[in-house]
């Protein structure tokens, strides 16, 4: 998957999320919240097509066989015993730490989502998208903060709705 990288880059992502990203960014530092580790934004469709595929294989919904090619990935899925494909495939998974079942096609691959580890420590006080200033004093110090979920949606940055997934974020929590 290395020559499929997802991108890194707030600059990838469609322009009005990119714009609320920005803001809510802003919004963090003017708090005093460190800059967040960003590990993705745009992902290419051939790298969600291996993540998802390699997950299913290694978890045995789907046959090696039956997972249907993809124009520009040289891949075969098809090793010499079926243990094998699921070895490969578990391998595949392991080595990109993927832990939840990626999705063909998601927000990520529409430039329409970022993962985002935050944390801060202490009270922070943070400003919603209206100006309104909120002081957090509960924890957790971290994007998992219920309080602090409710800024970054003011600004139209939605924590993960429905699926643990603490680093993403998106437009609509997809």
């Amino acid at each position: 998957m290395s020559e499929f990288r997802d991108s890194e880059l707030i600059s990838d992502l469609i322009p009005e999320f990119r714009t609320n990203v920005e803001a809510f960014l802003t919004a963090m530092t003017n708090a005093r919240i460190p800059y967040p580790q960003i590990n993705s934004t745009l992902r290419p469709l051939e790298r969600a097509y291996l993540m998802h595929y390699s997950f299913k294989i290694a978890n045995g919904t789907i046959a090696a066989a039956s997972v249907p090619q993809m124009s520009g990935v040289d891949i075969d899925w098809v090793h010499s015993t079926v243990a094998a494909s699921i070895q490969a495939a578990r391998d595949m998974v392991a080595a990109h730490k993927i832990a939840h079942e990626p999705a063909l096609h998601s927000r990520h691959t529409e430039g329409r989502a970022i993962d985002m580890s935050i944390s801060w420590s202490g009270d922070i006080t943070i400003r919603f998208k209206n100006g309104k200033a909120k002081t957090i004093f509960n924890t957790p110090h971290t994007g998992e903060n219920k309080t602090f979920q409710e800024v970054g949606e003011s600004y139209g940055v939605v924590h993960a709705k429905g699926f643990t997934d603490p680093p993403h974020w998106s437009d609509d929590g997809s």
